[in-house]
């Protein structure tokens, strides 16, 4: 179906966002969605993905959290 080609699109570009955070440092699975969340509850991240689309923060809190529950 294509929401399921939709969310496997989505989930190969957060493992791309996880694996460039590698290149920093090494976040564990619980570590990235902890950020995920901070997305969401500080206002400087969420304004900074507001920039690009009206609820990116909120989106990208939760296809996190879906990448977290599956490499988990």
């Amino acid at each position: 179906s294509s929401a399921e080609e939709f969310k496997k699109e989505v989930q190969a570009l957060i493992d791309v966002h996880y694996n460039n955070l590698r290149q920093f440092y090494d976040p564990n699975i619980t570590m990235y969605r902890g950020l995920g969340q901070m997305y969401v509850d500080d206002p400087r991240f969420t304004a900074y993905f507001e920039n690009f689309a009206a609820g990116l923060a909120v989106f990208m809190r939760d296809a996190i959290c879906v990448y977290c529950d599956i490499h988990e």
